[in-house]
């Protein structure tokens, strides 16, 4: 999620303009975070807000239905969800099909619905569900899930530069 998301140490509002810090913090997740903040620190809030609010409720409603999900297929959507939201995720055609069982195509044309943002379409969320796709159905390789992550710094007008994350020996802090 960090090559998707980007890292930015100062407030910036994204395209839909929700104020956003670290890698892709925001709305409650920003309460009591510092400004500017340390990639470090944004990992660290990456990793606890990952696994206390997408991971974990995820994990638990799948186990409530006696799924046990592949490991790629739930990082698939607890990426789908840091962005979209848990809500929308479990009230999604996307995981109500996975939920009966299929693994199929018609996965990844769920994934495909879920690129508007402000009523556009969105080369950033589209690329976002195509790798999201390619990490559920193990195809390819995805930048950071089975390499090393690539990590832009978003400025503050949210924008990528051209300057990459470079803290832990260049790959843009822990795995996360």
């Amino acid at each position: 999620m960090k090559g998707i998301e980007g890292f930015a140490p100062n407030y910036y509002h994204d395209s839909v303009n929700v104020l956003t810090l670290g890698y892709g913090m925001t709305r409650d997740e920003l309460n009591g975070v510092s400004v500017p903040i340390s990639e470090s620190e944004a990992t660290r809030h990456l990793r606890d807000n990952t696994n206390r609010f997408y991971y974990t409720p995820i994990y638990n409603n799948l186990r409530s239905k006696g799924i046990t999900p592949l490991q790629r297929e739930i990082d698939s959507f607890v990426s789908f969800a840091y962005n979209e939201g848990v809500g929308a995720l479990l009230s999604s055609t996307l995981y109500r099909l996975y939920c009966q069982g299929i693994r199929d195509e018609r996965i990844h044309n769920e994934f495909k619905k879920w690129t508007l943002a402000g009523g556009q379409h969105l080369p950033g969320l589209i690329r976002r569900r195509e790798e999201e796709w390619r990490i559920f159905s193990n195809q390819g390789n995805v930048n950071g899930y089975y390499s090393r992550p690539y990590i832009n710094y978003i400025d503050s007008r949210g924008n990528s530069t051209s300057r990459l994350v470079e803290t832990n020996g260049g790959y843009g802090a822990n795995p996360y």
